[in-house]
Order: C-alpha cells, then structure tokens, then sequence
C-alpha cells in the first residue's frame, strides 16, 4: 500500500514542479531599456544618472530596467541622436551640438551665452523649452532631460589676458557656434573629437582648448595646458531623448514617474558640476608650479562682446530667413537671464 500511495504523489510533485517552472518561465520578463551615453561613467552627473534611473526600477515595481552604455559604447556621439530614432537605443544621452543643424532653436545655447552656474542655466533652458520654441525639432522624440555642464572656459599652453591674444590661436572648439566666435575674435578653429582634446594640446595641434572645468579632471587637461583662462562664454548643453516607441510602452507608473521627476534631475546634473568647480581647480594648480588661472584684463571683456556681437547678428538673420522665431527667442532668453541677475547674458547682444 505504500508503495501504491508513494507512485501517486510523486506524479503530484513532479507535476508541481514543471507547472511552476512553467509558470515562471512565462511569467513576463521586465523591459530592459538601453541607454547610450557617451561619457565615461567617472563625470559627475553619472551618479545621478544610475539613481534616477534606480528610482524609474522601483516605481514600476521591476518592470523596468535600464542598462548604461557610457564611454561611446554604442558608437559614435554624432550619431547618438539616429539610434535613438532607429530604437538601436532606447534612451539617447547626447550633446545637441554634436549634430549641426538637427536642432537650430536650441543651437542659440552653443552660442554666446555668459551664465557662470551650470543649475542657473538649466533653469533657464527648461523655461524655454516649456515655452515651446522646441516643440517642433524634438517631436520625434520624448525629451527627459535638458541641462548644461557649466560654461566654456579655455585651456591653452599660451597665457590669454585681453583679445589680442587670441589673434593667430588654434583653438579646439566644441560646437559650430565656437568655429564663428573663433574666426570674430582672430583665432583659429580646430575641429576634433572630445577624446583626441588631450593629445591636441600635447602635441601642439591646438593651442588651447575651449572646455569646461570637469575636463581638467575627466580628460586629464591639467596635465597638457599652464593656463586657464576663465571665459565663461557658451555653455556645452546635453539632451536626453527616449525612443518615441518606447516611451509610448513605458507603464504609467514609469510615465508618471519621469514626468514627475525629469526636471529635478536636470538640475540636479548640472548642479553636480557647479560643486566641482573648486575642486577640479585646485586639482589644476597642484598639477605644477608654472600652472596658472588668469582672468581678463579690465576692459578686456568689453571689447571681446563687441567683437562677439555680430556672431548673434548672423545667428538670428540666418535663422530669421528660416522662419525661425530666433529674435523673439533671445529677447525672451535675455529677459529671462537678466530677471535671473546675470549680467550680460548674451555677449554684446542686447535685444
């Protein structure tokens, strides 16, 4: 008899177990976003990023993951934007600058802009963007981040004091908007990725290189250049855009949640970069005797905005002759700036 009961119940278990492998095996697999970006994970805003997206993970209660892609392992940042618009990834980091003429309304932030507070600017930024001058240029994407690094400053191996020490200069620039300021001020423009800036400077291929402060850390630049000179003009700006199908399949928790949040995180980004400041500083002093921080000479400014200013003249011509609204933009930019107490937020422009 307990041989007959032994046979029925192992057919009972046995049939649990490959039911509940079964089950498990179809139960639904959580959403594996990929997001490209294309820094390496050691800059600043990384932690903010891999929180965030922590948070994305608990609101959906599993359902979501996201796994990071830094350091350009997915390709090259040019065409970053492409992948996100061909779901090769499903959440594109990117600098806007690095696809000319992709965004021509938001092209006026890698223009001359003055604005020292990376959190200042991107408050800014976002009140323009809920101002729908983007709409249209990001409506084949859902934006979840604007923000910017903090400003242009200008490593170089030549001390830069008044303007006329521009004149003649090899400058790495960052943005089509820096190749135009390069060419008003006497310089000349060097354009070459962000990984080869290091090499440039060692090398003599540029003489100096417009940057912000967290490239003396994150690319060593400390190491290839004496002087810094704290310019301040133009901002390096990022955008992070999801894949329009994929947001669309999100689960409204996850919705809710990025909708809720996008904007702190934007802030919180860019403020990250703000706190460094002394730091990457300081590293830069104590990397030799002969490293030096220099400011321009009084006056100096002055005339650098009037040199500056007709970059803003073409800028909103050309755009102007586009259909653009780029004049009503920076006279809503300049009022937004100024309530916000910066000084001469767009050199030598003042609409």
């Amino acid at each position: 008899m307990k041989k007959l009961f032994l046979i029925p119940l192992a057919i009972v278990v046995a049939s649990g177990l490959i039911l509940g492998g079964f089950s498990q095996a179809n139960a639904k697999k959580p959403m594996v976003l990929q997001y490209e970006f294309w820094l390496p994970p050691k800059v600043p805003e990384y932690k903010y990023m891999l929180e965030y997206y922590k948070g994305l993970e608990e609101a959906t209660g599993g359902a979501v993951k996201v796994q990071f892609n830094p350091g350009g392992a997915m390709g090259k940042v040019g065409e970053t934007y492409q992948r996100t618009l061909q779901g090769v990834n499903n959440i594109g980091h990117f600098n806007p600058a690095f696809n000319y003429g992709v965004f021509p309304m938001w092209d006026l932030f890698n223009y001359p802009v003055h604005c020292a507070s990376g959190e200042q600017m991107a408050r800014f930024q976002i009140g323009m963007y809920e101002k729908g001058y983007f709409d249209k240029e990001f409506s084949q994407v859902k934006i979840t981040a604007l923000f910017n690094v903090g400003s242009y400053i200008l490593f170089s191996n030549k001390k830069v004091t008044n303007v006329a020490d521009f004149k003649g200069v090899k400058i790495r620039v960052p943005s089509e908007g820096w190749v135009d300021i390069c060419k008003a001020i006497g310089a000349v423009p060097v354009t070459l990725p962000t990984g080869e800036m290091y090499i440039s400077l060692q090398k003599g291929i540029a003489d100096a290189v417009a940057n912000i402060w967290d490239a003396a850390h994150v690319f060593k630049l400390n190491e290839v250049s004496k002087y810094v000179t704290e310019l301040y003009v133009t901002t390096s700006t990022h955008i992070e855009a999801w894949n329009r199908k994929t947001w669309e399949a999100l689960p409204q928790a996850g919705k809710d949640y990025v909708n809720k949040n996008w904007k702190q995180f934007s802030i919180n980004c860019a403020k990250t970069y703000d706190d460094l400041i002394p730091k990457f500083q300081k590293e830069f002093l104590n990397t030799g005797p002969d490293r030096e921080i220099v400011e321009f000479a009084p006056g100096e400014l002055d005339k650098l905005d009037k040199m500056i200013f007709p970059v803003w003249e073409k800028w909103v011509a050309d755009y102007e002759a586009k259909g653009l609204p780029a004049r009503k933009a920076l006279k809503e930019l300049y009022k937004m700036m100024t309530d916000g107490g910066v000084d001469r937020p767009l050199a030598g422009y003042i609409p």
